[in-house]
């Protein structure tokens, strides 16, 4: 849509190219600007704080926590950013 702000988003997966392709996808996306990319929970925190985008996609399982330790941060730290958990959890 023109005349749009974009949604400035941060992408959280610890799978490079998981990763790369949500980032491509997005960057075709109008109104979408992919703001920074993590592959940890300790980056993801780091680079949040450091563009404070509107949302943060968020895998779940993450080396160092979870998409959750991400929510807890973004809560206390950045009120006005939302987060969006993609996993693919499968049962066992």
């Amino acid at each position: 849509m023109q005349g749009m702000a974009d949604v400035r988003v941060l992408v959280l997966d610890d799978h490079e190219v998981v990763r790369r392709g949500i980032c491509d996808i997005l960057d075709r996306a109008e109104g979408v600007e992919v703001v920074a990319e993590a592959g940890s929970v300790a980056q993801a925190v780091r680079r949040a704080d450091a563009v404070r985008p509107d949302v943060i996609l968020s895998d779940l399982r993450l080396p160092d926590g979870t998409g959750l330790d991400v929510i807890a941060h973004v809560r206390e730290s950045l009120p006005d950013t939302h987060v969006v958990v993609l996993t693919s959890l499968r049962r066992r």
